[in-house]
């Protein structure tokens, strides 16, 4: 026995966490606890500093017999005096042999004061241990293990200057084990940084662990084959755990590995846990299987390992096992038995392994094909909507490579599959029609055996392409196709996408309900392709119900454009969206920038007859709003006579704002519905440039009749657009007529809205102007109304108070300061989270 003595070591200095003495305080509250856990978890230490925190005479037994018993009467004669705070502390043999145990129990039992620590190594943090210790006095090494602030507290002891990432990184490598975190920090002074080479070190140190743990039989030789296995995947789920550890209780397992320090588990609560051995100890036991299996021993591993994946269902895994461990055939047979699944995989997980087979000599049909569908399909999970030349280029290769030589078994599927290829590369090319019939041969050819896991993909991209030609009927119709195949996989990735794609079309076909913002969308979607359709669909509600402000911050969610989105109608839209944005906000200048650019970065690209009217269109609604009528006009001669009703009612407004309105009646006449033919048919923008282009010619009463129509349908539909998009002098017209009428209760409440929103507009015009100094001067104009106390918080004079004051009336044309808080207000100038 020998007694702790009253100094501390380095390593205890820094060691010693004030977390875990209280934790060993609270845990010997029964009077015994156990520390369990590997060599240099920290375990002496912890126990060491307790005692001399606490002032505690601390006496350690070795497991030596003879000094033992010696230790034993030394103990037994000081207790029987006055003992004062006493230990006993039991590690290596003495903490589970049963005669000295038993001993030290018993005398504890006659003087309660005395209190036991055992320290158990490996052994007991991987097995259940038999010892009278309650739940609530066991300190295993997960609870040992180092956390963030206790990695930085670290590094401020040894001089070093650590961050809160490389604290994570640290403790993500090497699990919080403390004699590699101490490994670690303490050279981080003479590196500077948190090198790869510096947790290699850690790397065979927790391997070596392990090892000893096998060499002192705490782990079976079996239990330690186990563990070689568990470190084959780079994650396991409790089923897989099961199978390699050959249990019908992983959870006992998940324990015992887990208090060990070896395990770790990587998803949250209600999650399905997904478990991993510490990156450190992994890489290392990742070594030791290569050097103690022979090479067909660890080749049969993985491949079970991959084939217990695949048959769970876990595609991605087992694919990325044998890409990882180079298993090239095994590789291409997993390909060809699930080619048709990776477009429903992460492309980020899959791209590298199709790139790989199909530049090798395995690349046949199936690869090939895969590889042309990865590179063309935006639909894919995790595509960036983006099509490059390059990629172009090598579907193209791939697709002509595997059209010459089909197999036999699936060659329908792969033929549909080559059709839905060549049907995206026609569509890059400008050639919608060959497009559309190449989408319905790819289709028509799918086996039904296979109808799941293609059609969608085909349905999808076959409404993509109706999109594209202005075709809004039927791009509803295939995406609700797709849709309907993918009820069994709601959740999925492509069906998110198809769900947001169908509300941007039911935006534009106006089936869309104001109030219909799509539901909660995942947040890990938020930044992919799913996200970027839901912000141009909110986009486009917002806009038609001129939410100006909610509009943008739709818009804002998208990212740079860069010409390379396919299809290209999705930047046309986008285009048109901050167009209209731009002209509801008073800035159709910058709108006519914006789209310089957009059409700029769409120079190269052929687009269909629908997606050059809309630029078209959309060029010439910014042109009239800048005062430029007469080369708006020219813009649409260019392109010939109207050819649709949008630019017919385009054509009109750039007619009237040439004051020939006579013209714009001849060009709308036929359009308008008669006596006999129900009006609500009709869209709402026709009806409202119908009544304006009537009572310019005079025809007031035809006027009003389609007015009110058109009031009635807009609210019910919640669309307000078509009444600003003339511009606020016409929409005032417009509201200021409707109120003439007899309306319905739901068309003065449309009215109602109008008029806020159309002082909303008003307002934004101006924000531009204002200068930064006013935008404080409003601001502090809500903590003062009084000029001398606002002048004393601007700290300028009552006379400069009162000229910006002016100068800010003016601008927002208001004429007191309660009128200049609530359109600055309605502007949503004020920071709310400011006082006022």
């Amino acid at each position: 026995m020998r007694h702790a003595q009253g100094g501390s070591s380095d390593a205890e200095q820094r060691l010693v966490r004030p977390r875990l003495v209280r934790r060993m305080s609270s845990a010997l509250a029964s009077g015994i606890a156990l520390i369990s856990g590997p060599h240099g978890s920290g375990k002496t230490t912890l126990a060491s500093s307790w005692a001399r925190g606490a002032g505690v005479e601390l006496s350690w037994f070795e497991g030596r017999p003879d000094e033992d018993a010696a230790a034993l009467e030394r103990l037994s004669a000081r207790l029987q005096g006055e003992p004062g705070a006493v230990a006993a502390a039991l590690r290596g043999p003495a903490s589970s042999d049963g005669e000295t145990l038993e001993a030290l129990t018993g005398l504890r039992h006659r003087h309660p004061g005395l209190r036991l620590v055992l320290i158990r190594g490996l052994g007991a943090s991987l097995a259940a241990s038999g010892s009278p210790v309650p739940p609530g006095s066991v300190i295993t090494a997960r609870t040992l293990a180092f956390t963030r602030p206790e990695v930085m507290q670290l590094a401020e002891l040894v001089g070093a200057q650590v961050d809160d990432d490389t604290a994570r990184r640290v403790l993500a490598h090497t699990g919080g084990y403390a004699l590699a975190v101490d490994t670690v920090v303490r050279q981080l002074p003479s590196t500077g940084r948190l090198t790869p080479e510096l947790l290699e070190e850690t790397t065979d140190l927790l391997t070596g662990v392990v090892a000893e743990g096998v060499r002192d039989y705490a782990i079976s030789a079996v239990g330690w084959q186990r563990m070689l296995h568990t470190a084959v995947p780079e994650s396991l789920s409790m089923a897989q755990l099961a199978w390699i550890w050959d249990t019908d209780e992983p959870e006992v397992v998940l324990s015992l590995l887990e208090g060990a320090g070896m395990l770790q588990i990587l998803t949250g609560a209600g999650e399905e846990p997904r478990l991993a051995l510490v990156p450190a100890l992994r890489a290392g036991l990742r070594r030791r299987a290569q050097v103690e299996m022979s090479r067909s021993r660890l080749r049969s591993v993985v491949l079970e390992t991959a084939t217990w994946l695949e048959e769970h269902g876990d595609l991605e895994r087992a694919a990325r096992l044998l890409q990882e461990h180079g298993h090239t055939d095994a590789l291409a047979g997993w390909v060809h038995r699930h080619w048709l699944d990776l477009p429903f995989l992460p492309i980020g997980r899959t791209a590298d392994l199709l790139r790989s087979l199909a530049s090798s000599d395995r690349a046949d049909g199936r690869v090939l094909v895969a590889h042309a569908r990865m590179l063309t399909d935006v639909l894919q999970d995790g595509h960036d909507g983006q099509l490059r030349s390059a990629d172009l280029r090598r579907a193209e290769v791939d697709i002509e490579a595997a059209s010459i030589a089909l197999p036999q078994d699936g060659a329908e599927a792969l033929r549909a599959a080559i059709a839905g290829v060549k049907a995206v590369l026609a569509r890059t090319r400008g050639e919608h029609d060959r497009a559309l019939a190449l989408h319905q041969e790819a289709i028509a050819t799918v086996p039904a055996e296979h109808g799941q896991r293609l059609a969608p993909s085909l349905h999808a991209q076959a409404g993509l392409t109706a999109l594209g030609l202005g075709d809004l009927s039927s791009a509803a119709h295939e995406l609700a196709r797709a849709q309907d195949l993918l009820a069994a996989d709601a959740s999925s990735y492509l069906s998110a996408l198809v769900r947001e794609l169908e509300r941007l079309v039911a935006g534009y076909l106006g089936a869309l309900h104001p109030s219909d913002d799509g539901g909660p969308l995942d947040e890990e979607l938020s930044g992919s392709m799913p996200g970027w359709v839901r912000a141009l669909a909110d986009g486009s509600r917002l806009i038609a119900q001129l939410d100006v402000a909610g509009a943008w911050e739709a818009l804002g969610r998208l990212p740079v454009a860069t010409g390379a989105e396919d299809p290209p109608v999705l930047l046309v839209l986008r285009a048109q969206a901050e167009a209209m944005a731009h002209l509801l906000s008073g800035s159709p200048s910058a709108g006519l920038g914006s789209l310089d650019v957009i059409e700029a970065l769409l120079h190269e690209r052929v687009l269909s007859p629908f997606e050059a009217t809309i630029l078209r269109n959309t060029r010439a609604e910014l042109l009239v709003a800048v005062g430029e009528p007469e080369v708006a006009l020219a813009v649409l001669e260019e392109a010939g006579p109207p050819g649709g009703l949008v630019a017919t009612l385009v054509r009109c407004l750039v007619l009237l704002a040439l004051d020939r309105a006579s013209d714009a009646a001849e060009l709308m006449e036929p359009l308008l519905p008669s006596s006999s033919t129900w009006a609500s048919t009709y869209p709402t923008w026709m009806l409202v440039m119908a009544s304006l282009v009537l009572d310019e010619v005079g025809e007031q009463d035809r006027a009003s009749v389609l007015l009110s129509r058109g009031v009635a349908i807009a609210s019910r539909s919640g669309a307000m657009l078509p009444f600003a998009r003339q511009g606020a002098t016409r929409m005032a017209q417009l509201i200021d007529r409707a109120r003439e009428l007899r309306l319905d209760p739901a068309s003065q409440t449309l009215l109602d809205a109008l008029d806020v929103a159309k002082e909303r507009m008003r307002l934004a015009t101006v924000q531009a102007r204002l200068s930064d100094r006013e935008l404080v001067v409003l601001e502090r104009l809500r903590e003062a109304a009084a000029t001398r106390r606002l002048a004393a918080l601007l700290h300028v004079s009552p006379n400069t108070v009162k000229s910006q004051l002016q100068s800010i009336y003016r601008k927002l044309g208001v004429s007191t300061r309660v009128e200049a808080l609530r359109a600055a207000s309605l502007l949503g100038l004020f920071d709310e989270s400011s006082p006022g």
